[in-house]
Formats: structure tokens, C-alpha cells, sequence
């Protein structure tokens, strides 16, 4: 399931009474209400989740986190994050090393990942270049491998390297942007925290749009 932020003009009394009087110029205003609104939204929204996450500023593109504006035919819009969990290799990832008993040099001995400001290290873990890249958009992944038969925990959402099911390298992976956007664990979700406050922008957008267009 797919949550998003969704902002529209309808169900309200003022706007349906404007819709219904002056339509023409009620479509415009709400559009351009709307629009502003989505924007505005999703500055917000990018600004949180990068706080509550260590992603770099550029993951969260255009394709990651979706605008979808209004036109005066359907006057509804909203900001969608995509739904494919995130790699944890973007998560400020760095492989650690320990000196090497048997041999000469060091040895890999996990990777250390930053999330909310702290350093968490994953025992195991090492990075690893992906030839083809992976569906998360990058070049480099985060893997684990374990004895066969034995999979990760399910908080790193793992998924095998290899298509063959006796595969014992996986790659590990943190929430997807829509997750984050929506997560109630730690008390009301992103998306509800911000639901009214940019309802009550939008309202007052509307109107002041609507008094700039039937005025002029």
C-alpha cells in the first residue's frame, strides 16, 4: 500500500460555495492553491526525512519523492515516496578493517552505518559493487553473507545477490522513502504531522488567489 500526502479543495463549504458562483475563476485559484501547496509539502517532507534518516539531499529526487499537481479539471494533488526499500549502503556507509591474524594486511570486519546522528555498526556486512547496479539506483550495495540455510534478521528486509534460493550473500536494505513518510511507530506518521498544517496553507492560498484573480 502506497501511502501518500493528498491535498484537495473539495468537502469544504467555502470552496464548494466559490466552485458553484464563479467556477472559472474557483478552478484557477484552486489549482494554483494546490500547486503552491504541493511544493511548499514537499520541501517539508524532504527536510524531515532527511532528519530522520542519514540519505543524502539527491536521493530524494523526483523520482523518489512524486509530485502530482492539480489542473482545474481535477483539483487534487499529493507527494508520493517510492515504495522500493532503500539500500543501506546510502546510509553514510563505510566498510570497517581489523589487522588480519594469518596474514599479512587487514581483513573486512562489518560496516558502519550512520542513522539519527549515531554510528551503528553491522557485524558481517561488507560493501560490494554491483555490476549492473541495483534497483535502488546505485552502484554499490550493502551485503552480509551467512552459512547456508540462514537468512539475516528481517529488519534489514535482505534479499539474495544471487537468484539461486541456496544463495548465502544478501543484500540488506533499510525503509523505502514511503515508509519513512509514513511510519507510526515512534508517534504520528510524517504525513499526518503535516497533513492539517499545509491544509491550513492551502485554504489560505486559496483565498488569497482567489481575491488576486476576481479582483483583477
Amino acid at each position: 500500500m502506497t501511502v501518500g500526502l493528498r491535498l484537495g479543495i473539495k468537502g469544504d463549504d467555502t470552496f464548494v460555495r466559490y466552485l458553484r458562483e464563479y467556477p472559472k475563476v474557483a478552478r484557477k485559484a484552486g489549482k494554483l492553491a494546490i500547486n503552491d501547496t504541493i511544493r511548499r509539502g514537499r520541501r517539508m517532507l524532504k527536510q524531515e526525512i532527511l532528519q530522520q534518516v542519514n540519505l543524502p539531499p539527491s536521493y530524494l529526487n523526483q523520482t523518489r519523492l512524486t509530485e502530482n499537481y492539480a489542473n482545474e479539471t481535477n483539483l487534487t494533488g499529493s507527494i508520493v515516496g517510492r515504495r522500493r526499500p532503500t539500500s543501506l549502503a546510502r546510509f553514510g556507509a563505510e566498510q570497517l578493517y581489523q589487522p588480519n591474524k594469518t596474514r599479512p594486511g587487514r581483513k573486512k570486519a562489518g560496516v558502519s552505518l550512520k542513522v539519527k546522528g549515531r554510528r551503528k555498526v553491522i557485524p558481517r556486512a561488507f560493501l560490494i559493487d554491483l555490476k549492473s547496479g541495483s534497483k535502488d539506483g546505485g552502484n554499490v550495495g550493502l551485503a552480509m553473507r551467512l552459512p547456508k540455510g540462514q537468512k539475516p534478521e528481517r529488519r534489514f528486509r535482505a534479499k539474495p545477490l544471487y537468484k539461486s534460493r541456496d544463495t548465502n550473500v544478501w543484500l540488506l536494505y533499510g525503509p523505502s522513502v514511503n515508509q519513512v513518510m509514513s511510519s507510526e511507530k515512534k508517534g504520528p506518521s510524517l504525513v499526518s504531522k503535516m497533513q492539517q498544517p499545509l491544509t491550513n496553507y492551502m485554504n489560505r492560498e486559496f483565498r488569497r488567489q482567489f481575491g488576486r484573480l476576481y479582483g483583477g
